[in-house]
């Protein structure tokens, strides 16, 4: 089983930047992405960054990331799942625009995605410190 078997043709459920910028993407069957890396939005015209959440930049009022990429992903479906084998970079194509998880360490995971049956999937770089696989799936024993 890999990352794009779990993840393909689901159903974007909601969205959230939680505390330091965690991000958490649930989708339908129970199936959720939590990353701990840069998460940026990518559409027509369109780039949004969780880094400029509640960023000022000038405006009246900060910025909410947050809101915006949730009402351009919720209802969308993924069609596309990608991993960068060098940098374990994770893209997750949309009906409409992209997301992309960008890992910032070689040696710290970057995303997790959790299912039923106590699945957990751990995404990190295939990196330089010791040539993890990008995805690792961990599934417990039932008991």
């Amino acid at each position: 089983m890999t990352i794009a078997d779990i993840l393909t043709n689901r159903t974007v459920e909601g969205f959230s930047i939680g505390e330091h910028g965690v991000c958490s993407i649930t989708l339908n069957g129970g199936i959720s992405l939590t990353q701990e890396a840069l998460l940026r939005f990518v559409g027509s015209g369109v780039f949004i960054s969780t880094e400029d959440h509640l960023q000022q930049f000038g405006l009246p009022a900060p910025y909410d990331a947050e809101q915006d990429i949730r009402g351009r992903i919720v209802g969308k479906v993924i069609r596309r799942v990608e991993i960068l084998r060098d940098t374990g970079d994770l893209t997750l194509t949309l009906d409409d625009g992209r997301i992309e998880i960008i890992c910032s360490s070689a040696g710290y995971e970057a995303y997790q995605v959790y299912g039923p049956d106590s699945l957990i999937m751990v995404g990190r770089p295939t990196g330089s410190l010791n040539g993890a696989s990008c995805a690792t799936v961990t599934k417990p024993d039932s008991e």
